[in-house]
């Protein structure tokens, strides 16, 4: 490559030669333009990168292989050799018409200068190193000998024919010189063949391993020893068949045993962090503007973006953009970020301006505000210097706005670099990637561009930055170097290890040629299985000849507890050679390994011995603490500051005191979270912790809910100003046409247009034809189940919460309720909430009524252990407010779909069960009723002690931790710990 570059820039006159990446930009535009000509190669409207790179692969097999194609075929010609033999004929003429070299092609202008005497001769040329050249390379070196006046070509050569067919006949030249010593290295170069055993063992050492990873830890061991005995790193060397899935077990085990190395290894451009940054900027435009792409473009360390607020400089910060987006429901498109900002907003002042609101609440949605007025304007400037990147242009106005961003957001300052590892790996990246666009800008004055939106520039770009490799780290060869097979040959080390020695691995003869069938390929003139295999078998000849005083083989015999098969390379060396095995090394450098054994020191109590090797100092005291808090404190019952008992704490207990005083106002389902999780409700309602939310792309089961209760709120309420609110079979009909209409209405209000939103509404109204809705159901169910004594008479009832006119029942009242909890103190409890509906009968007994949209939640047993608290505490309010009426029953009205509606007393007074038809066969009418709501109030006592002391633990309740909850990734609950209790002061037996 070297020395035909050096012929073309000293002797071309007008030709250019173009990169690898460039070729491809050709081929790629050759397939636009002819897209009906190759449908072979499009894959929705667009050709792949990876078919692209498949095709520069086959136009350079032919090339270089001198392939008459498809000529070689004969009767196998197909429609997809037309279509190959197409591109590579547009390929020749395009270079060809625009004076262009590619670096396949190179070769072939080098033996036409050669041949045609425009270059001087030379005086003497040596050439070595060639196993088996290409068709064309035979040619380049035939040029060249004809133009030299003393040429020198050493050929790889020895008698074993497994190894070494090619003896130079293809040169012409009569007098060829065979120097074959029969030395070590001859020896060894009968490997593959039947020859009596030699001795090698002093030079030759096997072994295996359980893994890959313990076959690496102790190469690791091995090296270690070897430099303790005096050996040079720097003539230390380990070989892998895939250097990539070596180097990844090499860099987690050398530095645990101190072993300074150098990987051989070039990574792949579009992987580094600082590219890939790069292209997020490119996609915030280009994919509209997601949220996705937005907030991951902002975790990314190397943008500096920054905006004026109040006269300083701001940053973005993601998580804030993260959580406030959510919060908005931003999706995508640069025009609905600050719409749903706004909206945000308007719903935050609503919440502050609540009297429901607490205080330490309200300061908190008022942070909240102000830092999502903040974000508008960060993002807005954003925004701006993004969109610069929008629109068509041609390559070079695309390239010189990308500069223009990245100059303007500081992305080329490598500075705040706390290593120097990193900051050799992006400047390399950087400046790999810099080269890349110079490239580009280049190749576009030749190659003709049209404008192209940014969407194709980002696929043109990302293709070419696909192909391009860089070295992250200066090379050293003052390590331990870790390398390839093919790229270790022709050194020289003293000690070489050869690892990973598996079928599959060595020998690799299941190379695959693009396009072409194993027939295909022996057409073709390509390489077969069995040239494939040679070729194999000398690479592996010429690492071993890299070891001077000794060769470790070492293979794992499975992975992931697959079994693996040994190459078959090592029963062809311990069948020609004695050797010796290695391995059993006693581990003594890993500092993993002394970690544990210290970890296991502290555990006996052995402190006066006890030691962190290689960690920031740290007391003993201190890790045994940390210890302790999950093997003691997290045992058996909740008793400790690590499970949320905070009764210890007299300021927090003092806190919490005047937080539960007694004109804290409560709902039902604050208790419940309590009574079901102490800590959850700690986490909710005195640390006021926000989680993540969602995007919601489709209705919510909120606003199912939400929107079941608006609906059936209406209907009866304007039944109700009609002077009647029962539904009876002589007004079914009517009944139905009016709560369908009032469903449209409200349907109206949401936004939604998409298959699921369709789906959703007809599951509520129906068809015409052949399926039942939800509401007909429901109104079906009114007439067959409501028991004959009873009439609905109040929806909606809300106590102790602002009232809205329209959305509540006109007997709703702002004041909470105060329940009398007897002796002792908490002497009374406030209470607020909603009642969905509730019905009457003539003699002033009532029914609370509590739709359920989503799953059954709630049983007796939950009513009697202090887990539910809705229908009890609903009855004693509204008993409370009005004394002229007795609560005599607790009913679910489970609502879900046309197929799921039924309606059951969940608690309920035995004394009046004729009356409840129907809904009367269930356990939870009984004859205590009054004791048992009189047990929910006991529960309400105990559970504000609880929390006037500080005990916010996570449940005591086996199965009832729910998958839904919002706090599960902070949360320590586990289920079998509580086959460890001893008791709980929220159990039910106490």
């Amino acid at each position: 490559k070297d020395f035909t570059q050096k012929i073309f820039s000293d002797h071309n006159k007008n030709n250019i030669l173009i990169s690898p990446e460039e070729s491809e930009l050709i081929i790629s535009q050759i397939l636009h333009q002819n897209s009906s000509n190759f449908p072979l190669f499009f894959h929705k409207e667009v050709p792949s990168s990876r078919m692209i790179r498949e095709l520069k692969k086959f136009i350079s097999t032919l090339i270089n292989r001198k392939v008459n194609y498809p000529e070689c075929l004969k009767d196998l010609k197909s429609s997809k050799s037309d279509q190959l033999e197409l591109v590579f004929n547009e390929y020749i003429k395009y270079l060809k018409e625009n004076n262009l070299v590619d670096g396949d092609l190179l070769l072939h202008w080098v033996i036409q200068q050669l041949t045609g005497s425009n270059i001087n001769s030379f005086n003497n040329v040596f050439i070595y190193g060639f196993y088996e050249p290409l068709p064309l390379e035979k040619d380049l070196i035939k040029s060249i000998a004809d133009n030299s006046g003393n040429f020198y070509y050493a050929i790889p050569f020895g008698d074993n024919k497994a190894i070494f067919i090619d003896d130079g006949q293809w040169l012409g030249i009569k007098d060829i010189q065979k120097n074959i010593p029969k030395d070590q290295a001859y020896q060894i170069s009968n490997i593959f063949s039947d020859i009596p055993k030699s001795d090698l063992s002093k030079w030759l050492f096997i072994s295996s391993k359980r893994d890959r990873l313990l076959e690496v830890r102790t190469i690791a061991m091995q090296i270690r020893n070897l430099i303790a005995r005096g050996a040079d790193p720097r003539k230390i060397a380990v070989a892998f068949p895939d250097l990539n899935k070596g180097a990844a077990f090499v860099n987690e085990v050398f530095p645990d045993h101190g072993i300074p190395f150098d990987v051989a290894i070039h990574d792949d451009l579009a992987q580094s962090p600082t590219i890939q940054t790069i292209f997020d900027m490119l996609k915030v435009p280009a994919l509209n503007y997601k949220r996705t792409h937005l907030v991951g473009l902002l975790k990314s360390p190397y943008i500096r973006f920054q905006y004026e607020h109040e006269g300083k400089k701001k940053r973005l910060l993601p998580n804030e953009v993260d959580f406030e987006s959510l919060a908005a429901n931003i999706i995508e498109g640069s025009n609905n970020w600050l719409p749903g900002f706004e909206a945000l907003i308007g719903e935050l002042k609503s919440e502050i301006e609540s009297p429901d609101t607490p205080e330490p609440k309200r300061n908190s949605l008022g942070n909240r505000v102000k830092r999502i007025e903040k974000l508008i304007k960060g993002i807005t400037e954003l925004f701006n210097d993004i969109k610069t990147l929008e629109g068509k242009k041609t390559i070079g106005d695309h390239i010189k706005k990308l500069r223009c961003l990245l100059s303007k957001w500081d992305f080329q300052k490598l500075t705040d670099y706390h290593e120097e590892e990193i900051y050799e790996r992006d400047s390399k990246a950087l400046s790999s990637f810099f080269n890349l666009l110079d490239s580009m800008e280049l190749s576009f004055l030749v190659i003709p561009t049209k404008k192209i939106d940014l969407n194709e520039f980002l696929t043109t770009l990302s293709l070419l930055t696909q192909e391009k490799k860089y070295r992250k780290e200066k090379e050293n060869r003052n390590k331990v170097q870790i390398t390839g097979l093919r790229e270790i040959v022709h050194l020289t080390f003293d000690y070489l290890f050869i690892a990973d020695m598996v079928d599959g691995e060595i020998p690799r003869v299941s190379l695959s040629q693009p396009f072409t069938s194993d027939l295909e390929v022996e057409r073709m003139g390509l390489l077969t299985k069995k040239d494939l295999l040679r070729q194999e078998r000398y690479y592996f000849l010429a690492t071993l000849l890299v070891a001077g005083k000794r060769v470790y083989l070492i293979y794992p015999q499975s992975e992931r507890d697959k079994p693996l098969v040994f190459s078959s390379f090592i029963d062809s060396i311990t069948k020609c050679f004695e050797y010796n095995t290695w391995g059993e090394i006693e581990n003594t450098t890993s500092i993993l390994l002394t970690q544990f054994n210290e970890g296991k020191k502290l555990a006996q109590g052995e402190l006066d011995y006890a030691m962190i090797t290689n960690t920031s100092p740290l007391k003993v005291s201190n890790i045994l603490e940390k210890i302790n808090i999950e093997n003691f404190y997290r045992k058996k019952d909740y008793n400790s500051k690590y499970d949320g008992v905070l009764e210890n704490d007299n300021g927090i207990v003092e806190e919490m005191t005047l937080k539960f005083d007694d004109s804290k106002i409560y709902s039902p389902t604050m208790f419940e979270m309590f009574g079901l999780c102490p800590f959850r409700y700690y986490l909710k309602n005195i640390l006021y912790l926000d989680v993540m939310p969602r995007i919601n792309t489709e209705i919510t089961p909120q606003e199912r809910g939400s929107l079941f209760h608006r609906i059936v709120f209406r209907f009866y309420n304007e039944r109700k100003e009609k002077g009647f609110t029962k539904v009876t079979e002589s007004d079914q009909k009517e009944a139905l046409q009016h709560i369908k209409t009032i469903a449209h209405e409200e349907f109206n209000k949401f936004y939604y247009d998409d298959p699921v939103w369709t789906a959703f509404k007809q599951k509520y109204l129906g068809d015409d034809i052949l399926r039942q809705g939800l509401l007909e159901t429901f109104i079906k169910k009114e007439i067959e189940d409501i028991p004959p004594d009873f009439s609905p008479a109040y929806f909606e009832l809300s106590i102790g919460n602002p009232i809205k006119p329209g959305c509540v029942d006109k007997y709703s009242t702002e004041d909470p309720v105060i329940l009398d909890l007897g002796d002792g103190d908490p002497g009374t409890v406030s209470i607020r909430g909603k009642i969905d509906r509730l019905d009457i009968t003539g003699n002033n007994k009532f029914m609370i009524i509590d739709y359920k949209t989503g799953k059954k939640d709630h049983s007796f047993k939950d009513v009697k252990s202090g887990l539910a608290f809705q229908l009890p505490l609903y009855i004693l309010s509204v008993e409370n407010l009005n004394t002229e009426i007795d609560g005599i029953a607790g009913a679910y009205y489970f609502v879900k779909n046309p197929f799921e509606i039924n309606k059951w007393i969940q608690i309920g007074d035995k004394t009046y069960k004729d009356m409840f038809g129907s809904l009367g066969k269930v356990n939870g009418i009984r004859d205590d009723f009054g004791v048992m709501l009189l047990g929910s109030l006991n529960h309400i006592k105990k559970y504000i002690k609880l929390m006037r002391r500080g005990m916010f633990h996570p449940s005591v309740h086996f199965g009832k931790c729910p998958d839904y909850c919002e706090y599960k990734t902070i949360c320590r609950f586990n289920d079998l710990r509580l086959f460890e209790f001893e008791g709980s002061e929220l159990d039910e037996s106490n």
